[in-house]
């Protein structure tokens, strides 16, 4: 046997080997036991890989994306169709149907940790007075986060 194709070989497996005990670390360090999260385009590429660590941290997953027909009780066509008891929501639709989807969900003061995956900020900057409240944005994760900005309410 070549001495290359061995190489490649130890390679591999060192490789898959790092990413077992990453994947197992991982999910022992799970933050997520008893919490529910939604994650809006969970049938796409990022979206399925954001509910698939989800899953791994312990949170309950429900998924709303028009690529699902609500097959399961935790899968729902569009977000507007779920309750707003979510601990964690990632929106992770393309950037124009993000910019709507958060503009909605600013619209309704939905509650819980909130964030996109695009890091949208510009479309916010009309709606930094809304219901009468003014907000202003921190660059800090905590509750209402949108895009790694905090809307701070005052």
């Amino acid at each position: 046997m070549e001495p290359s194709v061995i190489v490649d070989v130890m390679q591999l497996l060192i490789k898959s080997s790092l990413k077992t005990q990453e994947k197992a670390r991982v999910k022992a360090e799970g933050q997520g036991g008893g919490q529910t999260a939604l994650v809006i385009g969970g049938a796409g590429r990022m979206g399925n890989w954001f509910v698939e660590f989800m899953k791994s941290q312990g949170f309950d997953v429900h998924v709303a994306d028009p690529n699902t027909n609500g097959e399961t009780e935790n899968t729902f066509s569009n977000w507007q169709e779920t309750n707003d008891n979510y601990d964690v929501t990632v929106v992770a639709a393309p950037l124009r149907e993000s910019a709507a989807i958060l503009s909605q969900m600013l619209a309704i003061t939905r509650t819980g940790l909130i964030f996109d995956i695009g890091s949208l900020k510009a479309p916010f900057k009309e709606n930094t007075q809304t219901n009468g409240r003014k907000r202003d944005a921190s660059c800090f994760y905590s509750p209402h986060v949108w895009s790694q900005y905090r809307f701070i309410e005052w």
